[in-house]
């Protein structure tokens, strides 16, 4: 060999080497396959109240001093009361599909509770192995009790509409996971939200203790399935196989293998989906809670904020944290909320204002991440499902934007607290560079809508002159109008060079200047231009200036952190050449797994130099990189 160690044997990294490989391979991975949204508002109730008695009420509710947006809708702002819940769960159904575009999503809207434990037991038919997000709504219901109820409406709406606080009642957690099922995720949108989760983890732990019962009597009778492994037709017959010795009509005492499962449970029945559990992995019985706030601890009231702000962070991160930075900056008087939702861009396109913004989100977030847990619960939780990865990256924005109201949000399981991580102010300085520039962006937006409208209207008069033309000649075939004369002239005005000099003059560039009003050379508007100009001239002005780039001046954030991660790789060198030096004289090559600075610590960057893998723009010195950290050696 060429003095290098094996790469598997001695890895020279200082991450890989106390890494195994056959760790990474994900046997038990599960996907997210759908998400039930329980949204209780109860928006409909006045219904049976009296127009003026309406009219009161809106009035009132906005003069209030309470966060009104949901889903980032006014609901008052609707005048029929009836679609306002469903209008709100509409919205709420585009920003979690934003999660992953493959989940089956359903909102049930002021459902009673007869419906919502047919749909809760239709979602886990449906997908039995896989997780479930269960969502819930509670802004126009009770808040939890202290043993962890929630509420829902004990009867469907009636067209005189709900009564106040006569038509709801409890469900426990209890009986809500036992409808639901596991694996599943719970995003708990309300006041006391902890309240719940503990009594969720009670419950669990018994359903838990149970679970490691009916494996002990699997393996007593030699039922023993690996996870991942296993056929279909050896989960049915392993299945059928524990459920006949676990039916105390079926388990006889003189059986061998029903001894020690009449000393354990006796005649007592054993739920199925229990048995299930118990031939399914681990992680099929572990659920993830993501509270909004904790026991006993009220929703933030802000009226600057959506009344969801937890909602909002896990859903839609990037205008969330924009309008957290507004809010913090009410000195910036050129950029308000509402000019948030104009920003180039969609989130899919990294090379927009929007989608690079929504990148260096969920790089800072990933980073923070990986910098405080340990690697294996970073890769259970942000590395096996994207669905959990997205909402463990916007939990975290979530904590850091909420305490700053005083109300700290949960998760379970537990990640260590986030919200002081120096990365946020690398995010604030991020968004402010962005918002910077928006004002500009908007203007270049209108100028370039104005300039589409030039380009429609002139087609349209060019529409117009030539059916002129055709009826002049159906009328008066051989003659020549003079208005055919002027027409004549004016499609040859600007031709050759003279043609080639307006458009060189009068093509837009964005990021000039000393730029034209709408693109013309003597500075006129789009109102005072000449009628008779050229229709094709604006056409190859609007095609020229579409071809160059937009005025949008990209981050360097992402160039940034590749040389932080250049320099130190450049620290790391001398520091281990250093270290060497004092291990020995004989010159040999020492092996990382067995001697490492303890001084040396893993990069922040580097989570974020594996993120620009994923950038045709960065990738070739993200590799570059990457090959020279896994090549340290200490000789």
């Amino acid at each position: 060999m060429d003095g290098r160690a094996d790469f598997h044997t001695h890895p020279k990294s200082l991450h890989l080497a106390q890494m195994q490989l056959d760790e990474w391979r994900a046997f038990d991975q599960l996907r997210t396959a759908s998400a039930l949204l329980v949204v209780c508002l109860d928006l409909g109730s006045p219904a049976f109240m009296t127009t003026h008695q309406q009219q009161k009420q809106q009035q009132q509710q906005q003069q209030s001093e309470h966060a009104v947006l949901e889903a980032w809708i006014n609901p008052s702002s609707l005048h029929n009361l009836h679609q306002r819940s469903t209008t709100v769960a509409n919205s709420l159904m585009g920003q979690f599909q934003q999660l992953s575009g493959k989940l089956e999503i359903k909102p049930l809207v002021d459902c009673d509770i007869a419906r919502l434990e047919r749909n809760c037991q239709q979602f886990r038919a449906r997908a039995p192995d896989e997780r479930v997000i269960f969502y819930y709504n509670g802004h126009g219901v009770p808040e939890p009790t202290a043993d962890g109820s929630l509420w829902v409406f004990q009867r469907p709406p009636t067209g005189n509409g709900y009564m106040r606080n006569s038509n709801f009642t409890p469900v426990s957690a209890a009986t809500l996971a036992g409808w639901i099922g596991a694996p599943c995720i719970y995003i708990w949108d309300c006041s006391n939200a902890m309240s719940i989760v503990r009594a969720s983890e009670r419950n669990a732990s018994s359903r838990a203790r149970e679970v490691a019962r009916i494996r002990q009597v699997a393996r007593a009778a030699g039922i023993s399935l690996q996870p991942g492994t296993a056929t279909h037709e050896q989960m049915v017959a392993a299945y059928t196989r524990l459920t006949a010795l676990l039916t105390p009509q079926q388990a006889s005492p003189h059986r061998p293998d029903s001894a020690q499962t009449q000393q354990l449970y006796g005649n007592v029945h054993i739920d199925p989906e229990l048995v299930k559990l118990a031939l399914l992995s681990p992680a099929h019985c572990e659920n993830i809670h993501f509270a909004a706030t904790q026991t006993d601890e009220k929703l933030p009231t802000n009226p600057a904020l959506p009344a969801d702000l937890f909602t909002s962070c896990l859903t839609t991160p990037v205008k969330a944290a924009l309008w957290f930075w507004i809010n913090k900056n009410p000195h910036i008087a050129k950029v308000t909320l509402d000019m948030c939702d104009l920003i180039p861009g969609t989130l899919q396109d990294r090379g927009s204002p929007l989608g690079e913004l929504n990148w260096i989100i969920t790089s800072i977030t990933d980073t923070i991440a990986w910098s405080v847990l340990p690697h294996d619960q970073f890769r259970k939780l942000f590395r096996l499902d994207p669905a959990v990865a997205s909402l463990f990256r916007n939990f975290i924005l979530a904590d850091h934007i909420m305490r700053h109201y005083n109300v700290c949000p949960q998760s379970c399981p537990e990640i260590p607290a986030t919200h002081a991580h120096p990365l946020w102010e690398t995010l604030d300085y991020e968004i402010d560079l962005c918002l910077q520039q928006l004002p500009r962006l908007i203007g270049e937006k209108e100028r370039q809508q104005r300039l589409e409208d030039k380009i429609k209207r002139s087609e349209e008069e060019r529409r117009i002159r030539a059916n002129r033309r055709r009826q002049r000649q159906s009328t008066s075939s051989g003659s020549t109008d003079f208005a055919e004369i002027l027409d004549g002239i004016n499609m040859l005005k600007f031709s050759g060079p003279q043609r080639i000099k307006l458009e060189i003059a009068g093509s837009f560039h964005p990021w000039s200047s000393h730029n034209r009003i709408d693109g013309y050379p003597d500075g006129s508007s789009d109102e005072s231009s000449s009628e008779s100009s050229s229709d094709s001239d604006g056409a190859e002005e609007f095609s020229h200036s579409q071809s160059k780039t937009t005025g949008y001046v990209p981050s360097s954030f992402f160039m940034n952190q590749l040389c932080a991660f250049e320099v130190w790789m450049q620290h790391a060198g001398a520091a281990v050449t250093q270290f060497t030096s004092t291990l020995g004289s004989d010159g040999a090559p020492v092996s990382l797994s067995t001697h490492r600075p303890q001084f040396l610590e893993l990069p922040e960057q580097l989570a974020i130099v594996l993120q620009l893998l994923l950038s045709q723009k960065y990738r070739l010195n993200a590799l570059m990189l990457l090959y020279r950290f896994i090549n340290l050696e200490l000789k």
